[in-house]
């Protein structure tokens, strides 16, 4: 007789194994989902240390100005940390050069306002304590920016800046020499006050930002080229003077030959007294060309090159300082008037033309009255105010403010121009003067409307200055636009 085998124990035997499958797989998906949950604590922790670091360091390059310390930046980084729940200290590092010399990625050349702040912490981890993990570190690092500045400052120093107290135009060979040109001599210390703002090499510290001083007349002239250096920046506003023409007349208007110089020259009444800025071809012909002494569009165009590291081959320098392409470029144009000069050399190697070969802008038709008006502005196409009366440099019509708005175009579009800010400045009550014509014909001002037209295609603002004593605030209103990035 064949005894049939007993299954029973395989059965429990497989039931046991089950059971101890089922434990595991269930410790298994316990696991899954606590470290699931747990790295969502480390992902919002991650974030909020994150929105902490890039704060602290935005704020820390908020105090890169004059006379800013390291003790500043960081205490102004551990305030917005503060305020954002990080308070361990022993996981916080707040680094700029300063503090760490050499680091690679702090200390550039050239130097650039750069703060690092690394925060550290421990995530408390809750499911994942059961396997042995309690916590998990995380470190963050955020790199802000304060953008280093490249700044031109483009001066406006035709005649007109040298006024005697009755509103007449003073000699300039005679206030030069003293100082005492006015309004020159205020637009002077006012540019100094955007420079004090700035953070520039002073007594064997850093400079971060750099600065290029132009002026125009009949020419642009580079008074000096981007440097950090304040101590010469300073003293090269403080020696800038007012454009005296290419000297003395020996005539008095009316009384031109053809010996005397083609102008501009200062001219001289009878009994002595200065009569003002006059030219020869102006009395004999009718032609006011080289009696216009404002050249706005040149001076535009040399500092948009200036931007971009090109200068003037008539301006030696050796080595030629480097364009930076990471800085913000900023432009501050400053005039009192409409322009009424361009040049297509913009300058002829900036000394005076006497064959007039380099003066183009000046159309014919301007040079006389327009019917029934018994005044005009000369070398200006009167309907350039109107917004539909912009010529092309090939139309016979093109003038001195066509020039301008080109230049302005050249400097600060991003795609085909140099893409700096612009920022602008009328001074004095001329710049908002119409004309008889220009109100007949409902035409803005000539001067503010190429002011408003700068600032308005620069991304920057456009600030009326009736009278010099608003200058400062005015140039301390800019210094406070200037923008702080997050890079990293």
């Amino acid at each position: 007789m064949i005894k049939q085998k007993n299954k029973r124990p395989i059965q429990e035997k497989s039931e046991a194994q089950i059971i101890v499958i089922f434990a595991i797989a269930l410790v298994a998906i316990i696991a899954f989902m606590g470290l699931a949950i747990d790295l969502g604590d480390v992902f919002v922790a991650y974030s909020r240390l994150t929105r902490a670091a890039d704060a602290a360091a935005l704020a820390a390059t908020s105090q890169f100005r004059e006379g800013y310390t390291s003790a500043s930046l960081i205490a102004e980084a551990q305030q917005f940390l503060d305020l954002n729940g990080v308070k361990d200290t022993t996981g916080i590092s707040i680094e700029s050069c300063d503090t760490n010399p050499g680091d690679p990625q702090l200390c550039t050349t050239p130097p650039r306002k750069l703060v690092r702040v690394v925060v550290s912490e421990n995530v408390p981890l809750y499911f994942m304590s059961v396997v042995g993990i309690r916590s998990l570190p995380i470190t963050v690092r955020s790199l802000s920016e304060a953008a280093s500045v490249d700044l031109v400052l483009l001066i406006d120093r035709s005649t007109s800046m040298a006024e005697n107290p009755d509103g007449s135009e003073a000699d300039p060979s005679a206030c030069n020499p003293t100082h005492s040109c006015h309004p020159f001599e205020e637009i002077k210390s006012a540019a100094e006050v955007l420079v004090n703002h700035l953070l520039l090499s002073e007594g064997g510290s850093t400079g971060y930002d750099r600065v290029a001083i132009v002026t125009f007349d009949r020419y642009p002239h580079v008074d000096l080229a981007m440097t950090s250096d304040k101590d010469q920046i300073t003293n090269t506003i403080d020696g800038l003077t007012v454009y005296e023409g290419i000297g003395a007349c020996t005539f008095a208007p009316g009384n031109a030959t053809l010996a005397d110089p083609e102008g501009p020259c200062r001219s001289y009444n009878a009994d002595g007294s200065y009569w003002g800025i006059w030219s020869r071809d102006m009395d004999l012909h009718g032609d006011p060309t080289d009696w216009m002494v404002t050249n706005s569009g040149g001076g535009l165009k040399v500092s948009a090159n200036l931007l971009g590291g090109k200068y003037p081959a008539p301006f030696p320098i050796s080595p030629t300082p480097a364009t930076r392409t990471d800085s913000l470029w900023v432009v501050v144009w400053l005039t009192d008037g409409f322009t009424n000069a361009g040049f297509a050399s913009d300058g002829n190697a900036y000394v005076e033309d006497q064959t007039n070969s380099g003066l183009v802008y000046c159309p014919a038709y301007t040079w006389v009255p327009i019917a029934g008006y018994s005044d005009t502005r000369y070398c200006v196409d009167q309907d350039a105010r109107d917004p539909q009366g912009r010529h092309a440099s090939t139309d016979p019509k093109y003038d001195p403010d066509d020039y301008a708005r080109d230049m302005v175009d050249f400097l600060t579009n991003p795609t085909t121009g140099q893409g700096a800010l612009l920022f602008t400045i009328g001074l004095g009550t001329e710049i908002t003067q119409r004309s008889p014509y220009e109100i007949a014909n409902n035409f803005p001002p000539p001067g503010e409307a190429l002011l408003k037209y700068g600032a308005d295609k620069g991304n920057g603002i456009y600030y009326p200055a009736p009278n010099v004593a608003q200058l400062n605030s005015v140039f301390l209103a800019i210094a406070n636009k200037i923008a702080t990035r997050l890079s990293q």
